[in-house]
């Protein structure tokens, strides 16, 4: 993480990034502005989970940020198309009036026996849990992504895409690695209707494997 943040970090900028508090989730949000995006004002942002030990990267404008105290829900500024707003953060269950699009969480590299092995998955058995707002009708979904590698110097590579939905009880594959990578993200493909007014969370995904010889 720390490569990642300071090998795009753009430094004549630097004086520019700042750090939030957001309490309720017990997360510190660092923004900066990034040489990868070509822009003078802060475009991305890494989060620290101080409970989890667990780290978060992504892409927004934002300039200031006040933590929720007074106010229920933290405070930040930023701009769209042009136009300065003040957003309220964690607070609905979209992206201001459109649907939350491009987002996932991705795993680590999985192995057995530190990659000696060869990895045959043939099940995945999803623990997630949609939430509706209230009042609305809709048919969730999210997408699991199977990537793979024989190699630890190799790219990884997109092996399937399975939908998700409330209704899912499992799902069916047929891939062989040393080493396979888990990503949980938005189905992007759904309808406008079935995108917006839902949120989903993530359990004990189970992945039934077995040994596959060195090779």
């Amino acid at each position: 993480m720390q490569d990642y943040v300071f090998s795009d970090l753009d430094e004549s900028q630097a004086f520019k990034c700042f750090a939030g508090l957001n309490e309720e989730f017990s997360e510190v949000w660092f923004f900066y502005p990034s040489t990868t995006d070509n822009e003078t004002e802060i475009s991305r942002y890494v989060i620290y989970n101080y409970e989890e030990n667990s780290w978060s990267i992504g892409s927004l404008e934002r300039y200031s940020w006040l933590a929720a105290g007074v106010l229920n829900k933290p405070l930040a500024a930023g701009e769209a198309s042009s136009t300065k707003y003040v957003y309220e953060h964690e607070k609905g269950f979209n992206n201001d009036s459109d649907s939350m699009d491009g987002v996932f969480i991705e795993s680590a590299d999985i192995d057995i026996a530190d990659g000696e092995n060869f990895v045959f998955l043939k099940k995945i058995l999803p623990d997630i849990l949609f939430v509706n707002q209230v009042g609305t009708s809709q048919n969730p979904a999210i997408n699991v992504v199977v990537k793979r590698r024989d190699f630890a110097n190799q790219t990884l590579t997109t092996d399937s895409t399975t939908q998700i939905t409330s209704s899912s009880t499992f799902g069916s594959l047929r891939s062989r690695a040393r080493q396979f990578v888990l990503r949980f993200e938005s189905d992007d493909d759904t309808s406008v209707t079935d995108r917006k007014n839902y949120k989903w969370r993530l359990g004990s995904t189970r992945v039934e494997v077995q040994p596959s010889g060195r090779r």
